[in-house]
């Protein structure tokens, strides 16, 4: 939700505005453009902001931009966009999930070969008569016993044919219009459906007709490599550098847990068992509260004086401990996954990150001014931040407290 800025606002010194970037740090131009439409999360920007920074850079006298870093991949924008533009590209992320669909979509596929697959996958899950059962609460909600039962039964179809990202990402889609449990936002949102057990497998092959049609905006492309790796952004472990720029949007701290949202894709999609859903919620980013401190070392972190002032402000307003401790290790885990953007960055390399303010007891916690002090302290020079737009609060802040636009901004850093 888009709203309007206070009438006297007055931005911090190096804060620019730029409302023609509005819908670019949102989802919205990824819903209509073939193959970004294919799955995404929300919170994404949009392949268009990508040509806007690679534009930036380009005319920033700082040597040229040909390779480009998301250690926050999701759901594969940068790298699309980077292929377009003939860049080298890789992205990484702790989620399997996210590494799933970011490769799926930037697969080649051959459209017979496809079409060929999609039949036999059909035929497989339409000849599977075993009985599948499920003791978990949310895919027991989401779905009846009849669709669980057939998407299982695609599911392993497609595993059986090699699992091909594209018929991966075409099931996923049946999995969110079949289910019950809709994505709003950060939360789920239960929703009344008519039982669609006999569409499920006519819908799958729909879709994935429409997708292999789609792939072939993908066929002129060039032969820059894009690649995907199972990565945590505060380790980078295998991604070797230089870069000429990172671009990416690390989770907002406003403590939505995807984990929880994309429950059901990880599961029946990307394969993973409770226990490892449960690993990746206390392993990911301290964006949310369930998220624990990993096993990697800060560096001598000094946390902003700016930001021990809020959170004692948080508390002292009664907010959740859990929020304090979240906060603190947001900026904390922030810090070293920028050291580690820093080392495998180009002498002239930059970085974009897309963020958010995010407001909490009543408090505004403004993000993008603190990471520039992180930043800083790991060894960036910040060059400007440009105010794309102002987000609402959640509806429990504002039943309490009122409203409070929330910048949602990219922050500029030079090495």
């Amino acid at each position: 939700m888009t709203v309007a800025p206070p009438r006297e606002l007055i931005l911090p010194s190096g804060f620019v505005h730029k409302p023609d970037l509005a819908k670019l740090v949102t989802a919205a131009e990824l819903k209509t453009r073939p193959v970004y439409d294919w799955f995404y999360f929300p919170h994404s920007f949009s392949p268009t902001l990508v040509d806007r920074l690679v534009q930036h850079w380009r005319d920033d006298g700082r040597g040229p931009v040909q390779s480009l870093l998301d250690p926050f991949v999701g759901a594969g924008t940068t790298l699309l966009a980077a292929r377009s533009l003939g860049l080298t590209a890789v992205g990484t992320d702790l989620s399997p999930l996210a590494v799933r669909v970011s490769e799926a979509k930037l697969g080649k596929y051959d459209e017979q070969r496809v079409n060929d697959d999609v039949e036999r996958v059909v035929m497989t899950a339409r000849a599977d008569s075993r009985r599948y059962k499920t003791n978990d609460e949310r895919l027991t909600r989401a779905f009846t016993p009849a669709e669980h039962a057939n998407l299982q039964r695609l599911r392993r179809a497609i595993h059986a044919h090699g699992d091909n990202g594209l018929l991966l990402l075409a099931f996923l889609n049946v999995l969110r219009e079949t289910s019950r449990a809709y994505a709003d936002g950060g939360w789920f949102r239960w929703v009344e459906k008519p039982d669609a057990w006999r569409s499920v497998f006519k819908e799958f092959r729909r879709t994935a007709l429409r997708f292999v049609q789609e792939a072939r905006h993908l066929q002129h492309l060039g032969t820059a490599r894009q690649e995907v790796m199972l990565s945590d952004a505060r380790t980078l472990n295998e991604v070797q550098g230089p870069f000429d720029a990172v671009l990416t949007s690390p989770p907002y701290p406003n403590r939505h847990d995807y984990t929880r949202v994309f429950h059901l894709e990880l599961l029946l999609g990307a394969g993973l068992k409770n226990d490892d859903v449960l690993s990746l919620r206390h392993t990911s980013l301290r964006s949310h509260v369930e998220a624990k401190k990993p096993d990697v070392d800060a560096d001598n972190y000094v946390e902003p004086e700016a930001a021990t002032r809020l959170l004692e402000k948080i508390a002292a307003g009664g907010a959740d401990v859990r929020v304090e401790r979240m906060l603190r290790g947001y900026l904390e885990d922030m810090y070293v996954a920028l050291l580690r953007m820093h080392e495998r960055l180009a002498a002239h390399g930059r970085v974009a990150l897309v963020v958010s303010n995010v407001r909490h007891g009543g408090v505004m916690f403004p993000v993008d001014e603190l990471l520039v002090e992180v930043a800083a302290r790991a060894g960036f020079e910040w060059e400007q931040t440009w105010v794309a737009r102002y987000r609402g609060n959640s509806a429990q802040q504002m039943s309490v407290y009122g409203r409070d636009p929330a910048r949602e901004s990219v922050v500029l850093l030079r090495k």
